[in-house]
């Protein structure tokens, strides 16, 4: 199924089951306003039927929704309806109960085929109304499981995700080591660089003892016509 024709799909029953509610809601005010027991019965028993209605088409579209748009449809929109629903149901039926022998009325009038009739009649409602249950305990448990499984899922993204972060930490502290030893071995290489420059621009003179004392010829071995000036300016130059 295309996403298009998926969205559609979601669209329908969405509004298949809000014609539901309203259907139920509308029998909920007939239920109120009935006038006899027995009339709460028959109008009782189309409620049950509408109510599996409801349950049936919830579990439709919860087949065609992801995990995250199952929890947040069955928070906003289902469970408030469904315990409603619930709360209308054991009122309704506390209420038939009250009289145990009105159960299973019988009219002086009635041939024993229509008293038996409605005596199955409410038996079938009693036993919609176990399925009902039964069903919306499971709808509870999927709903519950789905909820785990959304809490684990979002432990295992958190883990995930402080995971990384270390390793990026431990990547970005490589790398700041990594830049700063580089940074030293071009420094060192700049050194070595620049006494080699210093070396070429003075070259060895061979013959020359730059150790060696300085030569001072003694006044008897210099010529009769030598000055201490002059002494003085050959031994500059």
């Amino acid at each position: 199924m295309t996403e298009k024709g998926l969205t559609h799909a979601i669209e329908v029953k969405r509004k298949k089951r809000g014609s539901i509610i309203q259907e139920l809601k509308k029998m909920q005010v007939s239920i109120q306003e009935a006038q006899s027991k027995r009339e709460i019965q028959d109008k009782y028993k189309v409620w049950i039927g509408l109510y599996e209605s409801f349950l049936d088409e919830h579990d439709e579209l919860t087949k065609l929704l992801d995990k995250e748009e199952k929890h947040q449809d069955y928070w906003k929109n289902f469970e408030p309806t469904e315990r409603a629903l619930k709360e209308f149901k054991e009122q309704t039926e506390d209420s038939l109960n009250e009289d145990p022998v009105q159960r299973v009325s019988i009219d002086p009038n009635d041939s024993v085929s229509q008293a038996v009739s409605r005596k199955s009649s409410r038996r079938s409602s009693g036993g919609q109304s176990a399925l009902s249950d039964a069903k919306l305990n499971e709808i509870q448990k999927q709903a519950d499981l789905n909820a785990e499984m959304a809490a684990i899922e979002e432990r295992e993204a958190i883990e995930r995700a402080k995971l990384d972060l270390k390793n990026r930490e431990a990547r970005l502290e490589l790398r700041t080591k990594l830049e700063a030893s580089e940074a030293k071995q071009r420094a060192i290489e700049e050194v070595l660089s620049s006494q080699s420059q210093v070396s070429i621009a003075q070259p060895y003179q061979p013959g020359v003892n730059v150790d060696a004392n300085l030569f001072m010829p003694t006044l008897s071995q210099l010529p009769a016509t030598t000055t201490p000036e002059r002494l003085l300016a050959t031994t500059c130059r």
